[in-house]
């Protein structure tokens, strides 16, 4: 799988499940809010941290390099 596939992969998970790391902010609030309300309190009235997502895609895709590696170690057959 090439690199940029690998980012792009890893950008969709953090994005979808970055939710539940709180990388979205209600201003009002201190603790993030549910993704069933975000069009409710209007994207005006949002707070995104960036920095989060931007982490959670690097770890992600950390953990899909190890995987990669680790199974490419494996499915290599001696001759």
């Amino acid at each position: 799988m090439s690199r940029n596939i690998k980012i792009a992969i890893s950008f969709g998970i953090a994005f979808v499940l970055g939710l539940p790391f709180k990388w979205i902010f209600y201003k009002s609030e201190v603790a993030g809010i549910n993704i069933f309300k975000i069009f409710d309190y209007g994207i005006s009235n949002l707070f995104f941290a960036f920095s989060t997502l931007a982490v959670n895609t690097l770890i992600i895709f950390g953990i899909i390099r190890l995987i990669e590696k680790v199974w490419n170690s494996i499915s290599v057959k001696p001759n």
